[in-house]
This record gives structure tokens, C-alpha cells and sequence, in this order.
């Protein structure tokens, strides 16, 4: 297609086309691609594209803020594990260890002569059962708290999903690669963990209310988007731990 048809398709774009070809042109890194957009952007829409653009990547950053640092203490506790495991197995050495020393020490008080009989394996699965029990308390802190970070992650995950699909009409994974492309690889590493957790219903209400409300005021310019009275409780609850 001739560089002057290519125009006119640019020039015959909504405000919304525009805005969701951008966040797209931008996430694949297309210089050429968002600057013709930016370049074709008629006057008249100027303001409210710019304004939209803004407040996508400024909303992005906000739940990057709440999501991030939740990320990566699940990846501590990931990191955790093969410390816990490694404690589960050198208890259970001792364990072995232990009992076997005991059982011989034991055969050579009661002077029987010879070699004692071999020990079952019973016996010393046992023996290690009883020794591994506080690496199983670990064991499960640590499930507990994957579980719990992962369900707290769920809400800006789910939240910015929403808002993207809901709002610009794009997928998560472009609005992060617009605006957060480290966020993509740390949510597929821990998509599994986060898909299997339950998320907070009155946590992930609230953000979206909160999201759409900042969209209308700073991405839509609407100067009557305001919080209402029972909004700002909600918010006041979640900050002092009532919701």
C-alpha cells in the first residue's frame, strides 16, 4: 500500500482506535508505527489522546507498585525451599544415623555376639518420620505463605486486567509491555501459583472502582468523577485492615 493510502487509514482512526494501536505500536516497540500515530493525531483530539496515554501509564505503574514487591516475596519463598528441603534431608540422614548407632550400641550392652541383624527399612522410615517433623512445619509455613502472597497478588493482577480489557480494550500483556515490560516475565513465572489462589472478592471490587474512577478523571478528563462518601469508606476500611 502507497505511504499516502497508509495516511488517510491513520487519519480516519477514532480517538479509541488510536489510543489501543499505540499502547500496541509501544509494547512491540515500533518507533516508526506509535510516531506515525502521534503524528497523524488530528488537533482537535490532541489533548484527550495524550491525556489517555498518560493515565494508562500512570495507572499501569500504580498497580506495578502494589504487584511487584508481592512478586517478590513469592519468589523468596520459592528461593526457601531447597533451603527447607535440604534440612528435611540431612534430618533425616541423622535420624538414621542416630537410630542406627543407637541399635548397635544397644546389641553390643546386651554382649550378644556377632554382627546385630540388619535393620528393616520400616524401622528406619520410622525413625525419620519422627525427626522430619519440623521440617514438615516448614515445609507447610512455607505453603502457607506462597498461598497467601499469591491470592494478595491476584488483585492487582486481575485488577489491571480488567481495567485494560475493560477500559482500552487491549490484553494485560500489552498494557505491561507499553508501560512494564519486566512485569510480563515475573507474572508468567509465578501465572500458576496466582491462577490457583483465590482472590480477595472486596479487594478486587474496590481496585476496579478505583481504577475506573482515576480513568474518568485523569484519562477521560471528566471533572465530576469524584468519590463518593461510601467509596472513600471502603478505602479507609482497606487501609486500616477492617475489609
Amino acid at each position: 500500500m502507497k505511504a499516502d493510502g497508509v495516511a488517510k487509514l491513520y487519519d480516519a482512526l477514532t480517538l479509541d482506535e488510536r489510543v489501543r494501536l499505540r499502547l500496541h505500536a509501544f509494547a512491540r516497540r515500533d518507533r516508526a508505527d506509535w510516531e506515525r500515530l502521534d503524528r497523524t493525531c488530528p488537533p482537535v483530539q490532541r489533548g484527550a489522546y495524550c491525556a489517555r496515554l498518560d493515565a494508562s501509564d500512570v495507572l499501569t505503574l500504580c498497580c506495578l507498585v502494589d504487584l511487584l514487591p508481592t512478586l517478590a516475596k513469592l519468589q523468596m519463598v520459592g528461593a526457601m525451599r531447597p533451603l527447607v528441603e535440604h534440612l528435611q534431608g540431612a534430618a533425616r540422614d541423622a535420624a538414621w544415623m542416630a537410630y542406627l548407632d543407637g541399635y548397635h550400641a544397644a546389641w553390643r550392652s546386651a554382649g550378644t555376639q556377632g554382627e546385630p541383624p540388619d535393620v528393616a527399612d520400616e524401622a528406619l522410615a520410622s525413625a525419620a518420620e519422627r525427626r522430619g517433623a519440623v521440617g514438615d512445619v516448614f515445609m507447610k509455613a512455607l505453603d502457607a505463605l506462597a498461598s497467601a502472597f499469591a491470592a494478595q497478588a491476584r488483585t492487582p493482577r486481575d485488577g489491571l486486567a480488567a481495567f485494560a480489557r475493560d477500559e482500552l480494550g487491549v490484553p494485560l500483556d500489552v498494557l505491561l509491555g507499553a508501560w512494564g515490560a519486566t512485569a510480563i516475565d515475573r507474572l508468567a513465572e509465578h501465572a500458576e501459583a496466582l491462577d490457583a489462589a483465590e482472590p480477595d472478592a472486596e479487594e478486587l471490587a474496590l481496585m476496579g472502582d478505583v481504577l475506573r474512577l482515576a480513568w474518568r478523571r485523569h484519562g477521560l478528563n471528566d471533572p465530576t468523577a469524584e468519590a463518593d462518601d461510601e467509596l472513600r469508606e471502603r478505602v479507609e476500611a482497606m487501609v486500616r485492615g477492617d475489609a
